[in-house]
C-alpha cells in the first residue's frame, strides 16, 4: 500500500504540473487590449482558461519552519480577503479568485465548499459577517462585468442561501458588515466602480443580504479602490458608515472620503487628499513591484470598541518615499478623529533599517471591534538584498495608529515576487491585487497568495502567533503497562503574551485497554520559551500497532492554535514493569522521601539505576533514601536476567514555608451586590488558600484557590488570605475594600401640580448621599431646558398628560425611578375689555370696574395709577378703587393669573380730575364740540357774551397738548383744532375766564 500510495502521489503531482504549463504561456501571450492600466479586473480569456483546469491542489496542510505554522489551503488564481464570525472565534473563512472559497469551523483544519452563484463568475471575492454570525461572500460576475452577486450562509460557508444581485458595476467591490448592536446591526455595505469607469456606487442591505439597494453615487470614484468600513459615531455603535472612492492618476491618486450616519441612506462628502504616488515603477501605465502589479489602494478601517480611541478612522496605503517611480515603497497610516474631515501626518508602518533599499507594499487592514487594535500585513523585501523575494510582515498598533509594535514575519518562507510560473499575465503581471486580515479580541489571522512554490497557493496563518515543538518523533510502548513522558515546548513567540493551554488525543482509539495523558505540571504555559511535560500511559490489552498521538497547543479562546504529531508502537510486553513510588512524595525543605522500586514480573537477579543521583543515599539499589534540596522527578531503570530494561519515575516535590501571601489584586471601590474577582498570585507548593472578607460579603466561588469570586453586600471592610502548606502558613495579606450601597429611589419631586403648556416651570429633589449624576425624563412633546444631571431641571411642558420621571446613578447603576404624573395646563386666556368710567375724581372712592371672566384664571391682578387704590374685590374679576388726593389720571390694566403664570393683560385709560366738573357749563355762553369721535379736525363752536377765554387740552395723564388764549370773541364763534397729531385716546378740553369754566371729554379715533 504505501508504495501505491507514492505511484499516485507522483502522478497526480506531474497532472498538475502539466496542467498547469499552458497557463502561464497563455497567460505571457495576453493582448494589451484586455489589461486596461486603469482598471483591475482579470481578463475575461486568463479567467476563462484558469477555470477550465481541474482541481487538483492538495488538500489543506500545515507547513511548519523553525516551529512556526503556515497553514496551505490549496491552489487558488490569487488575490484573497478573509473574515471571521466575531461569535465563534474558531471559524474562519476565506476565498481567492475566482471562486476558491475555504471554511475551518477549529481554526486548523479547512476545508472546501464553493458556491454555485447561478452566474459566470469574475473575482474579486470578499466577505464579512454581521454580528449574529452570517455570513456574506461577494463576487463579481457576468461575461462582460455586470455588477456583484452576494450569497450568504449561516454555517460559515458549510452550506449556502440562494445568491441576489448586490450592486452594478464594473470593478474592484469591496464589502462590510455592521457587527454591533447599534441602530444599524446587522446592516451590510457595498461599494464598486461603475461600469463606465467614471464613477462609484454604493449599496446597502438591511435584511441580512435577502435584498440590496443602491443609495449613493459619486463621481470622484474612476480607479479601483473604492472601500467601505464602519464605525461608532460617539455613543452610537456602528453610526459611521465610511466610504473612501479612488481618484486621480494611477500615479497621484486621490482619495476622497464620504461618512454617512444613517445607515447608508445618505452621504456627505468629508475631505479630498492627494497622499499617494507611485508604488514601486511606472510598467506600462501601472505600478509595478518586481513585475508584480499593484495599486495604492486606501485600505479603511474604523474603531468600534470602547477604548480611547472610539470612532477613529485609519487610512493605510502604499506609496514610493521618494516618491517616484523607480523608487522602493513603504506602508503609510493615518487617522482622522472627525469623521474623515482633517487627518494626522503621515506614519511609517515597517521599521526597516535602510528602508529606502527594501520594497514594503500590498497592505491589508483591520481594526478589532472589542480591543481597538490595528492590525496591517503587507509583503517585505527586507531580508533579500536583491528585493526579488518577500515574506508577509505583520504589525500592530495599540496607541491609535501613533506608533506600531515591532514588524515580524508570518509568513515561514521567502517568495519569488517575479512568478512566471504561477498562472498570472500582462505586463506588469497579475499575481493577485490584495490579501486580506481579520481579527478577534485576542489574535489575528492573516491570508495571502503565496508564491513559493511557483503557482498561487492560497495560505493563513495567525498573528500575534508561537512555535511549538515536541522532544522526540514517537516512542514504543510495551502493554499491559508502561508510559512514555514527552515535553511539548513554545521554544519562541512572535509577540503572543497570553496563555498556551495543551491538550493530547490519540488516533486510532483502541479497541480494548486505554492510551491516555496526564499532565504533571499542569496544562498552562504562561512564560515563554517555556515547557511542559505531557506523560502518555499505555494500560491494559492495548493491540499492537502504530497510534497517532497528536499534542495540541492552543490560546484561551482557542485561537492560535497549532498542533504536533508522534507516533506511539504498541507491542506486547513479558508483563515485566516498575512501579517508582515516593512515601512521602512531598517534603518540606531538609526533610527525606523513602524511594521504591516495586516490580511485577521479571527474571532476577535485577540492576538498579536511578536518575538524577543529587540527594539520593545509592542510587543503584531498589529503595534509596532522597533528600533533595528543591522538587525532583527521579527515573528508575531496571533490568532483569533477559534481559529487559523497564523504567517508571516519581516526583518528589520539595515544599518551603510560604513567607508571604503576596498583593491581593481586585477591586477597592466596588458596587453593593455586584460580584468582583480577587486573585494572588499561585504560589508554587502552597496547598492552602484561606480567604476571609466581611460578614455580609459571600465567596461564591474559589475557596482554598488563588482566586475568588465574592458578592458584596452594604459593607465596606477587609479582604485577607493566608496561604500554607505543610511546611508553614504565610501571614495573612489584606485589601481594604470600600463599597459604595445601592442608591434608594429619590424622593418626591417638587413641582406645581401640573404641566404648563409652553412654559418652564422648575422640578426639583433633595439630592440622594453617593449620587454622581440625576436622570430626567418627560414625555415626547415637554422639553428639559436644563438641570438635566442635578437635582433641579427647568422643564417647557407639552399638551398631553404623562410623567415627569428622575433616577440617580453613580459608578454602580441606577437607582429606582421616582415619577410625578401631571396633567396640561396653560396660562390664563387675556384679559378682555375692562368695563368702568372712564373719568374720575380726587379724593373719591366708589368706582367699580370689572372685567369678563377669563377663562383658566385663578385670581386677577389690577394695576393702577398712581395715587388710586382697591377697596373692594381685590384678586377677582370686579374691585372697587378710589382716587387720593394726589391721583394722577393713567391707565387701570388686568389680567389673569394661574400656576403656569400670567396671562395677557387688558387697560383702561383713567382721567383723574380735581373734579371742578366733568361735562361742567358755568360760562356765559354755550359751548359745543363736533365731531366727537374726532379723526382729523375738532370744531368748538362757542355762543354768548363771553369775550375772551383761556383754552386748555391735555391727555387722560394730564399731559398738556395745547394752551391758548382766545380774546376779541363775538357772540358765535367758531374754532378748529388740528388734532391729527393726536395719538388715538381720550382727551379733555377745559375754557376757562376768571371763575367760570366749561370742562368736557373728547375721543381721538381713527
Amino acid at each position: 500500500m504505501k508504495n501505491l500510495n507514492s505511484i499516485i502521489n507522483i502522478c497526480v503531482i506531474a497532472a498538475w504540473v502539466f496542467l498547469m504549463i499552458p497557463i502561464g504561456v497563455i497567460a505571457q501571450d495576453l493582448a494589451g487590449d484586455e489589461d486596461n492600466p486603469n482598471v483591475d479586473q482579470i481578463p475575461l480569456s486568463l479567467l476563462q482558461q484558469w477555470q477550465v483546469e481541474p482541481d487538483v491542489a492538495p488538500l489543506s496542510s500545515v507547513m511548519t519552519i523553525d516551529n512556526f505554522d503556515n497553514f496551505n489551503l490549496g491552489v487558488d488564481f490569487a488575490e484573497g480577503n478573509i473574515a471571521e464570525n466575531p461569535a465563534d472565534p474558531t471559524w474562519y473563512f476565506t476565498a481567492f479568485n475566482i471562486n476558491g472559497t475555504h471554511h475551518t469551523e477549529n481554526g486548523f483544519n479547512w476545508y472546501r465548499n464553493t458556491p454555485n452563484f447561478g452566474a459566470n463568475m469574475r473575482g474579486d471575492p470578499v466577505q464579512a459577517y454581521d454580528s449574529i454570525g452570517t455570513l456574506y461572500y461577494e463576487n463579481m460576475y457576468g461575461s462582460s462585468i455586470q455588477g456583484c452577486k452576494v450569497i450568504t450562509s449561516q454555517d460559515n460557508g458549510a452550506t449556502w442561501n440562494s445568491p441576489v444581485t448586490a450592486i452594478n458595476g464594473g470593478d474592484k467591490n469591496w464589502l462590510a458588515a455592521d457587527q454591533t448592536a447599534g441602530p444599524y446591526a446587522n446592516y451590510a455595505y457595498t461599494c464598486m466602480t461603475s461600469n463606465s469607469y467614471n464613477s462609484g456606487n454604493f449599496a446597502r442591505s438591511t435584511d441580512l443580504g435577502a435584498t440590496w439597494q443602491t443609495t449613493f453615487t459619486t463621481s470622484t470614484q474612476s480607479l479601483p479602490g473604492m472601500m467601505v468600513c464602519v464605525g461608532a459615531y460617539g455613543n452610537v455603535q456602528g453610526g459611521a458608515v465610511y466610504v473612501v472612492a479612488n481618484g486621480g492618476s494611477a500615479f497621484s491618486s486621490r482619495y476622497t472620503f464620504f461618512r454617512s450616519l444613517d445607515g447608508g441612506a445618505t452621504f456627505v462628502q468629508r475631505s479630498q487628499n492627494y497622499w499617494a504616488n507611485t508604488v514601486g515603477n511606472n510598467v506600462n501605465g501601472r505600478n509595478s513591484v518586481q513585475n508584480m502589479r499593484t495599486r495604492p489602494y486606501p485600505f479603511i478601517a474604523a474603531d468600534n470598541s470602547y477604548g480611547t480611541y472610539r470612532g477613529r478612522l485609519y487610512c493605510v496605503y502604499a506609496s514610493n518615499d521618494p516618491p517616484g517611480s523607480g523608487n522602493k515603497p513603504d506602508i503609510w497610516s493615518r487617522y482622522s478623529d472627525d469623521g474623515g474631515s482633517t487627518w494626522s501626518t503621515d506614519v511609517l508602518v515597517n521599521d526597516d533599517a535602510n528602508t529606502t533599499q527594501h520594497n514594503q507594499w500590498h497592505p491589508a487592514i483591520w481594526c478589532d471591534k472589542e480591543t481597538g487594535r490595528l492590525y496591517i500585513q503587507w509583503m517585505d523585501t527586507r531580508d533579500t538584498p536583491t528585493s526579488d523575494s518577500a515574506l508577509i510582515y505583520a504589525t500592530y498598533s495599540d496607541d491609535g495608529g501613533d506608533t506600531f509594535v515591532e514588524n515580524q514575519a508570518i509568513s515561514n518562507k521567502k517568495m519569488k515576487i517575479n512568478c512566471n510560473t504561477c498562472g498570472g499575465g500582462g505586463t506588469p503581471r497579475y499575481q493577485g491585487d490584495y490579501n486580506g486580515i481579520v481579527s478577534n479580541s485576542k489574535v489575528s489571522m492573516a491570508n495571502w497568495a503565496d508564491f513559493r512554490n511557483g503557482n498561487f497557493m492560497s495560505v493563513t496563518a495567525y498573528f500575534p502567533d508561537f512555535a511549538m515543538a515536541i522532544d522526540k518523533a514517537g516512542d514504543t510502548l510495551y502493554t499491559p503497562s508502561d508510559s512514555s513522558t514527552f515535553t511539548v515546548s513554545v521554544p519562541e513567540v512572535k509577540l503572543y503574551d497570553d496563555t498556551v493551554v495543551l491538550s493530547a488525543s490519540v488516533n486510532p482509539i483502541p479497541t480494548s485497554g486505554t492510551i491516555t495523558f496526564s499532565f504533571p505540571d499542569g496544562t498552562e504555559i504562561t512564560t515563554f520559551p517555556g515547557s511542559l511535560p505531557v506523560r502518555v500511559i499505555c494500560d491494559g490489552s492495548v493491540p499492537e500497532g502504530i497510534y497517532m498521538v497528536t499534542f495540541e497547543a492552543k490560546g484561551p479562546n482557542g485561537t492560535p492554535v497549532h498542533r504536533r504529531i508522534a507516533s506511539l508502537r504498541i507491542m506486547v510486553g513479558s508483563g515485566f514493569s516498575v512501579d517508582a513510588v515516593a512515601d512521602p512524595s512531598t517534603i518540606c525543605e531538609g526533610a527525606s522521601s523513602q524511594l521504591d522500586a516495586v516490580l511485577t514480573l521479571g527474571d532476577p537477579p535485577f540492576t538498579y539505576l536511578w536518575s538524577p543521583t543529587t540527594g539520593l543515599s545509592d542510587p543503584t539499589i531498589a529503595n534509596p533514601v532522597a533528600t533533595p534540596s528543591a522538587t525532583t522527578t527521579y527515573s528508575v531503570s531496571v533490568t532483569d536476567s533477559s534481559p529487559e530494561t523497564v523504567s517508571d519515575d516519581v516526583e518528589v516535590t520539595v515544599l518551603t514555608p510560604i513567607t508571604s501571601a503576596g498583593d491581593i489584586i481586585g477591586a477597592t471601590l466596588v458596587c453593593e451586590a455586584t460580584t468582583e474577582i480577587y486573585e494572588v498570585a499561585p504560589i508554587p507548593g502552597a496547598t492552602s488558600y484561606s480567604w476571609t472578607v466581611p460578614s455580609d460579603a459571600t465567596i461564591v466561588s474559589g475557596q482554598n484557590s488563588p482566586l475568588i469570586n465574592v458578592t458584596w453586600g452594604p459593607t465596606s471592610g477587609i479582604i485577607s488570605i493566608i496561604v500554607g502548606n505543610i511546611c508553614g502558613n504565610s501571614p495573612p495579606s489584606t485589601l481594604d475594600v470600600t463599597v459604595e450601597p445601592m442608591l434608594p429611589i429619590p424622593g418626591d419631586i417638587s413641582g406645581p401640580d401640573f404641566g404648563c403648556t409652553g412654559v418652564e416651570t422648575t422640578f426639583s429633589i433633595d439630592a440622594i448621599p453617593g449620587a454622581d449624576v440625576y436622570e430626567w425624563s418627560v414625555p415626547a412633546d415637554a422639553q428639559i431646558v436644563s438641570g438635566q444631571g442635578t437635582t433641579e431641571v427647568n422643564v417647557i411642558w407639552g399638551s398631553t398628560a404623562g410623567d415627569i420621571a428622575v433616577l440617580a446613578r453613580n459608578s454602580c447603576g441606577a437607582s429606582p425611578t421616582q415619577t410625578r404624573n401631571l396633567t396640561p395646563a396653560t396660562i390664563p386666556e387675556p384679559a378682555g375689555q375692562i368695563s368702568g368710567n372712564d373719568t374720575v375724581c380726587v379724593n373719591q372712592g366708589g368706582y367699580d370696574y370689572d372685567v369678563p371672566v377669563i377663562p383658566g384664571a385663578t385670581s386677577y391682578t389690577w394695576i393702577l395709577p398712581t395715587g388710586a387704590y382697591i377697596t373692594a374685590g381685590g384678586g377677582t374679576n370686579a374691585v372697587t378703587i378710589g382716587f387720593d388726593p394726589q391721583a394722577i389720571s393713567g391707565n387701570i390694566s388686568v389680567n389673569g393669573v394661574n400656576d403656569c403664570g400670567d396671562g395677557t393683560s387688558s387697560s383702561k385709560s383713567v382721567f383723574v380730575s380735581d373734579c371742578l366738573g366733568i361735562n361742567v357749563q358755568t360760562l356765559d355762553a354755550t359751548v359745543r364740540l363736533f365731531p366727537n369721535p374726532v379723526e382729523q379736525t375738532l370744531n368748538i363752536q362757542i355762543n354768548g357774551s363771553e369775550k375772551k377765554l383761556m383754552l386748555t387740552i391735555s391727555d387722560v395723564t394730564g399731559n398738556t397738548k395745547i394752551v391758548q388764549p382766545l380774546s376779541g370773541l363775538p357772540e358765535k364763534y367758531t374754532k378748529r383744532i388740528d388734532v391729527s397729531g393726536f395719538a388715538e385716546g381720550v382727551y379733555f378740553i377745559r375754557l376757562t375766564n376768571d371763575d367760570r369754566y366749561y370742562v368736557q371729554k373728547f375721543v381721538v379715533l381713527r
